[in-house]
């Protein structure tokens, strides 16, 4: 199956997730665009380049009643980006709330799943971690790590991310070819080299679009696996 196809159960997997995350200040409420709007408002402004991948259509678009997808690619490397407004509340920036929480272990689970099915696929999962991308100012993500490959395939390295920035619930799948890095924090720090224009990006887009950002629940240190 299809990087992008494979997309369609990342929503699955996210419509299920329950968001109990407090409500930012209503200086902040009122600063973000009409909640239906707000990731379409976000995405309209994300760049059509981020790392070096291109902004492309998804093959298999997806139907999200509380938000959409955004892909990226060039030779190697897959990103998929979800961005969801969850009904009723804002979510505070980060990773601290159970919303997040929740997105990032159900989308790992989807993941994996997705990669089971397959005939002859082999997956192999390695540590979670959690990561943040400015020196403990925001920018944090919730991540699951993973080993595929399909028969005939060469042998990719899979994340699956979540966060909350702008109000929105945001999931990352970033998938590229695996590299010679053994060092788990070398790994690391490639995926990091990725991530942290991802998050820029997003948080720009956000900017852009006139949305408010809630303070973060806490802070954490800039890698933790």
């Amino acid at each position: 199956m299809h990087l992008f196809a494979r997309a369609a159960l990342f929503s699955v997997a996210l419509l299920m997730t329950a968001c109990a995350a407090p409500v930012p200040p209503a200086s902040v409420a009122e600063a973000l665009p009409e909640p239906e709007d707000r990731p379409a408002a976000l995405a309209a402004h994300l760049p059509d380049t981020i790392a070096g991948m291109v902004r492309r259509q998804l093959e298999q678009p997806l139907q999200l009643p509380d938000g959409l997808a955004v892909a990226y690619a060039s030779p190697g490397r897959r990103l998929i980006l979800i961005l969801r407004q969850p009904e009723g509340e804002d979510l505070p920036e980060g990773i601290e709330s159970l919303a997040v929480r929740q997105a990032a272990q159900i989308g790992a689970l989807a993941l994996s799943a997705s990669i089971g099915a397959q005939s002859g696929a082999m997956l192999r999962r390695g540590p979670d971690f959690e990561t943040s991308l400015n020196s403990g100012r925001n920018g944090s993500l919730l991540c699951a790590d993973f080993l595929s490959q399909r028969p005939g395939t060469p042998l990719l390295r899979e994340r699956s991310c979540a966060t909350a920035t702008a109000g929105l619930l945001v999931m990352m799948h970033f998938s590229q070819q695996a590299g010679s890095a053994r060092d788990p924090r070398a790994v690391l720090g490639e995926f990091v080299d990725v991530a942290i224009p991802v998050m820029l990006a997003i948080r720009g887009a956000g900017e852009a679009a006139g949305m408010g950002f809630a303070p973060p629940l806490t802070t954490g240190p800039l890698l933790r696996l």
